[in-house]
């Protein structure tokens, strides 16, 4: 409290120095020597509010306690990188996230720049993101498929192409790749193509943003800048992007 020669009684330091929670009382103008947190007091006996990153401070550069997730590192709050080098600040959250969650299929990167090193099996990097094999592809690399192939499929060098039975297959069925032959001839169909569910004895397309799915309302797996959100796959809210069929 401060005695006001102007109201002749005591008020709050505050009333007088908005944000201050101490100031000194033997004086016959108010200085303020704490402020309420988050904010400092200035060489000009205000009430500075601290970086958003702080919770408490002294003054400019100089936390004493950090928000959210953020670690003091001298007078900065900073993501904790020592622990997990994948961490950098997001201004949105006001927090320390990482690289990893705004990098669909990515199961290594690194921050600054914003990059994938490493992707998920049925994906591959290309240009620091992770794109989808092609549907005839189990694995690949930037090159082609690589080591295995979808049930039906042969490897042939980089390329995963038809048997003599999957041929028969997509012959009688479109986009069949295992069945059951009758005669020499597609009967029933066991396994579709990558990005098709079976219904009935047809292959039918997945939703668009689905790598694969088990109905027309079920993804299994999404795409690159996707994310599943119950059974569905949507653009990553976190890239801001929108979707146009089967891109974000």
């Amino acid at each position: 409290m401060f005695y006001s020669t102007v109201t002749l009684g005591c008020v709050s330091c505050a009333t007088l120095i908005p944000n201050c929670a101490t100031c000194n009382s033997a004086l016959t103008t108010a200085v303020c020597t704490l402020c309420s947190d988050p904010y400092y007091v200035s060489a000009s006996n205000t009430c500075v509010l601290c970086d958003v990153t702080c919770t408490s401070c002294t003054g400019v550069g100089l936390c004493t306690t950090c928000a959210n997730n953020l670690v003091k590192v001298g007078g900065d709050c900073v993501p904790n990188t020592a622990v997990d080098p994948t961490l950098f600040y997001n201004p949105a959250t006001n927090s320390a996230v990482s690289c990893l969650t705004l990098l669909s299929d990515c199961t290594a990167c690194t921050p600054s720049p914003l990059t994938c090193s490493a992707c998920l099996s049925g994906t591959f990097v290309s240009g620091g993101v992770c794109l989808p094999c092609p549907t005839t592809c189990a694995t690949c690399d930037a090159l082609g498929c690589t080591g295995i192939c979808p049930t039906g499929l042969t490897l042939n060098g980089t390329a995963c192409i038809c048997g003599t039975s999957c041929t028969l297959c997509q012959s009688g069925i479109s986009n069949c790749i295992s069945c059951t032959l009758s005669g020499g001839v597609a009967d029933t169909c066991l396994v579709c193509m990558p990005g098709f569910y079976l219904s009935g004895n047809l292959c039918l397309a997945c939703v668009p943003g689905c790598a694969t799915c088990s109905d027309s309302t079920t993804c299994l797996t999404c795409l690159p800048t996707f994310q599943m959100v119950g059974s569905s796959c949507v653009c990553l809210s976190s890239l801001d992007l929108y979707q146009n069929g089967n891109v974000c």
